[in-house]
């Protein structure tokens, strides 16, 4: 936790407050301390504590991979990428195969998968051959949003799913 007075506190760190919101010891509580470690208070060691806490806490949690990117975006390009790609991965995992009637919202808009694949295949360290496999499984999921009770919530999916057919290399 940060040092301050609890005098003040809340005008020096008030994202710590935001913290505070979410249960300790969650997903979400680990990465917005990650957060402020890196944002506010400089500490890129403890954000990546953080952050490496949080993403083993539950692997399968997809913002923690994008916000611990961003930490090392510049110290190690290739980690940032992976990691990237790691939350691509997480994102494709949606939706159930066989969906119930009270799965029928995704905790994200499927427009922000084929924007985390085009910003991960544009980038100049990105494998040709991980983008085709990642682009297929973008594929997958957005079509698994054809199927009851998706169908309805998320019009837009072909769309998306030809923007990412059209970014596959032509022997995938």
């Amino acid at each position: 936790m940060p040092d301050f007075s609890p005098r003040n506190s809340y005008a020096s760190h008030p994202d710590y407050y935001d913290v505070k919101r979410f249960y300790p010891g969650t997903v979400e509580a680990y990465g917005r301390l990650g957060n402020l470690y890196r944002d506010r208070l400089g500490n890129p060691d403890r954000a990546r504590f953080y952050y490496e806490k949080a993403l083993r806490l539950s692997p399968s949690h997809h913002t923690p991979y994008r916000e611990y990117a961003r930490l090392l975006q510049e110290a190690d390009p290739r980690g940032a990428l992976d990691l990237l790609r790691q939350e691509i991965e997480v994102l494709t995992s949606y939706p159930d195969p066989e969906p119930s009637p009270s799965s029928l919202c995704l905790p994200f808009a499927p427009r922000e998968v084929v924007e985390r694949f085009r910003a991960w295949r544009s980038h100049p360290m990105a494998p040709r051959h991980e983008v085709d496999v990642i682009a297929r499984s973008v594929l997958r999921f957005l079509k698994g949003l054809s199927v009851e009770p998706y169908r309805f919530g998320y019009p837009g999916w072909d769309e998306l799913a030809q923007e990412v057919e059209s970014a596959l290399s032509p022997s995938a």
